[in-house]
């Protein structure tokens, strides 16, 4: 083979597809063992708390500074709200945003109605499914045929 045989492809130099190199392998870190097996130091003792030194402090320190600014905050969200300049959908946003400082985000509620599906009977369920298509009889009962053989 000559030299030129065993570069790589392209007019630059060093481009072309790169040469595969072997598989490197990692060092496995030497666990203290026990009767039990492998000693794993990550893991909580019983009693001990993650978080020992609890919520950082800067945390705290940033709420407060925000409700140091809560009036002006809430004297631009009325000003952007009041004016005829601002476009509809800023409106709508900081008069939302001032219902929901004022009396909250409405709640969302979920109602589950129906039981779990297999805990009812065959005329429970077709009755959920009359009811459900609108009464009108879309659906037809079947006679139970039994089990094919």
């Amino acid at each position: 083979m000559t030299d030129q045989s065993k570069k790589r492809g392209g007019a630059r130099p060093g481009a072309g597809r790169k040469p595969k190199d072997a598989p490197q392998v990692q060092a496995v870190a030497n666990k203290p063992e026990t009767s039990d097996g492998p000693k794993e130091p990550y893991r909580w003792k019983p009693g001990q708390s993650g978080n020992p030194s609890g919520r950082p402090k800067v945390i705290g320190e940033i709420r407060d500074l925000a409700r140091a600014h809560t009036v002006d905050a809430l004297e631009t969200l009325l000003a952007v709200m009041s004016s005829k300049e601002a476009p509809p959908a800023a409106r709508v946003s900081a008069a939302a945003h001032i219902l929901d400082r004022g009396y909250g985000k409405p709640q969302q509620s979920v109602v589950n109605t129906i039981r779990d599906a297999r805990r009812l009977t065959d005329d429970e369920l077709y009755a959920y499914i009359i009811d459900s298509s609108g009464g009108d009889g879309a659906v037809e009962a079947e006679e139970n045929p039994g089990l094919a053989n």
